[in-house]
């Protein structure tokens, strides 16, 4: 299943929702794909603070507006 999250649309964002998406993909290996969809540049900081993310079912596509 692939889901798309808005990563910017929260007081706390992209931060607690980046880390949402990382808890859901570790919870559900191979069952879900995440596609955070914003800030590609703030979205991938937040990420880099989790050196596995990159082994996990998460994609970014930037969205400007």
């Amino acid at each position: 299943m692939r889901v798309a999250v808005d990563a910017m649309g929260s007081d706390y964002a992209p931060e607690e929702i980046v880390l949402g998406a990382i808890e859901a993909a570790r919870e559900y290996p191979g069952k879900v794909e995440i596609v955070l969809v914003g800030n590609q540049e703030q979205i991938k900081q937040v990420l880099e603070k989790y050196g596995d993310w990159e082994k996990l079912n998460i994609t970014v596509q930037h969205a400007g507006e």
